[in-house]
């Protein structure tokens, strides 16, 4: 796919340089249920012209819009989450890696994967139906990918306190767990009609000799949620046919 690969060119460029980049170790945590908040009573359920049922309106082949979106607040370490209200958007790529991005690309059907652009973020975020709406009035993508992730480091057993609380007296001898979980939906841009929701659990116990170093602490964390979405593109891949499918027998 030519045009494809022409096209995702820059945007992974960008990702690779930003991969890079020096950073500060941050407390993990601030994701959301990405399911509960489409289905929160918000008007996820209706067409943004009608308020009939929403069906689905997207034709293959397909454009991807990736949103990673977190709890407000969020504390990336590469540039701020932005928008305001409940909900802010990510627009950096801290965890996707360029092999993950280039498997969702090559999903069957799959046109183009586009970054949101931040001009059509909007200020508030209480919904996800803030955020599509910004990409139909622009005709941006027809299914969006809606995801956020939620990293805990907890020290010693399970019921442990969070390490954020434990990290001044944190032995070397102890071990250090990270569990990231990544909640995720497919969502029609213009009707809101929901695809697939998937959600993928990752955990690594780490020595406690890792948290003494900012660098050391930092590929730890990145390192599992890297893991993490790498399994969520792995679960994407594997019910693709069943998001397709029903669309190739649209009229």
């Amino acid at each position: 796919m030519p045009l494809l690969r022409g096209m995702m060119a820059l945007g992974l460029a960008l990702s690779s340089s930003l991969l890079v980049s020096c950073a500060n170790y941050r407390t993990p945590g601030m994701g959301l249920a990405v399911h509960e908040m489409a289905e929160s009573g918000h008007p996820e359920n209706s067409d943004l012209d009608s308020a009939m049922q929403p069906q689905p309106a997207a034709m293959l082949p397909l454009r991807l819009v990736l949103v990673r979106i977190q709890r407000a607040g969020y504390p990336s370490m590469y540039e701020p989450c932005y928008g305001n209200g409940r909900y802010c958007v990510l627009t950096v790529r801290e965890v996707e890696s360029n092999a993950d991005l280039e498997q969702m690309a090559d999903l069957p059907q799959v046109a183009s994967l586009i970054p949101i652009p931040r001009r059509l973020i909007p200020d508030r975020i209480n919904t996800t139906l803030d955020v599509r709406r910004n990409l139909a009035d622009a005709h941006i993508g027809d299914i969006t990918l809606f995801y956020s992730i939620d990293t805990q480091a907890l020290v010693g057993d399970d019921d442990a306190a969070p390490l954020s609380k434990l990290k001044k007296s944190l032995q070397v001898d102890q071990t250090v767990t990270m569990r990231s979980r990544i909640t995720a939906t497919l969502v029609d841009v213009r009707t809101g009609f929901i695809y697939l929701q998937t959600q993928t659990d990752l955990s690594e116990t780490l020595p406690g000799w890792i948290w003494t170093r900012q660098d050391s602490a930092n590929h730890a964390h990145e390192n599992v949620e890297r893991k993490a979405f790498h399994a969520l593109v792995g679960e994407i891949s594997r019910h693709w046919r069943d998001v397709i499918t029903p669309l190739a027998w649209r009229p």
